[in-house]
């Protein structure tokens, strides 16, 4: 049998050596390729199904609301702050000059006249006035100084609108006579009277606290002193005025019909005190 001969060695080291080259550029491509591919392949995401999905059921919470709403704040426009009524002073311990009740015998005219009638009774002085037009008085014994404090009740029975009642004082002065109206409808009026002449030192003021109409009954006060009358209805001052300090002179009373009807006037519980 014939002997086989092998390559020796060295050939074959020989041949390994050259072929290591393209061993290792055969490796470098396969090791690319796979990088390729891999880089190439649509990476897997993991979803987890509806049914395996864990949905914690949360509870609701409080909503902070940091700007609630508010009422709106409507400010009234001011309109004044009400202040207390001046009164009249409390004749406390003075000295009283003089009083009248008006019983009978009051040293008061009385009696029948054109306009009306004037009567003494019940307490009172009536003043009646038929109901045309005119003007009654009644003229007393009672003389007022220059300085005096006067409180008298008047009380209206019947009265028109028109209709005016009052008091009268210091008469026949050299200086006139002060007169003080008042009329059905609630305003005041002050006057001087000098022979036929009439001077207004206060024309129609409506009065605070004053009860108008009838049957109707208000307080009268007068304070003069020192050159100045301040006149008081129900105990509030309505206007003060300048008067002539140095006179006195007998007080009066009095009515005057507008002519709409009759009226009647009820004048009581007079007292006059040192101011």
């Amino acid at each position: 049998m014939a002997r086989q001969e092998w390559p020796a060695l060295s050939k074959i080291e020989h041949m390994t050596e050259r072929k290591k080259p393209a061993f290792a550029s055969l490796l470098w491509a396969l090791i690319a390729l796979l990088a390729a591919c891999q880089a190439a392949a649509p990476q897997l995401t993991l979803t987890p199904s509806p049914s395996q999905t864990a949905t914690a059921a949360r509870s609701p919470t409080a909503t902070t609301d940091w700007f609630p709403a508010t009422p709106t704040v409507t400010l009234n426009p001011l309109t004044g702050i009400p202040t207390a009524e001046p009164t009249r002073p409390e004749p406390g311990t003075a000295t009283i000059l003089f009083e009248d009740n008006f019983n009978e015998g009051a040293p008061w005219q009385t009696g029948t006249l054109s306009a009306g009638n004037v009567a003494l009774g019940s307490d009172a002085l009536a003043l009646a006035l038929y109901g045309s037009k005119g003007t009654i008085t009644s003229l007393s014994e009672h003389n007022l100084p220059s300085a005096f404090y006067l409180v008298m009740d008047i009380n209206v029975s019947i009265c028109s609108a028109g209709d005016q009642y009052g008091i009268f004082f210091w008469q026949n002065s050299s200086a006139g006579t002060y007169r003080l109206w008042a009329n059905c409808n609630g305003r005041l009026r002050l006057e001087r009277q000098i022979y036929d002449s009439i001077g207004v030192i206060q024309d129609w003021k409506t009065a605070r606290k004053f009860e108008p109409g009838a049957p109707a009954k208000n307080q009268l006060a007068l304070l003069a002193s020192e050159g100045e009358l301040k006149v008081y209805i129900n105990e509030v001052l309505q206007f003060s005025a300048p008067i002539r300090s140095d006179l006195s002179g007998p007080l009066g009373v009095m009515a005057q019909s507008a002519g709409e009807g009759a009226s009647t006037f009820l004048f009581s519980h007079l007292v006059v005190y040192e101011p």
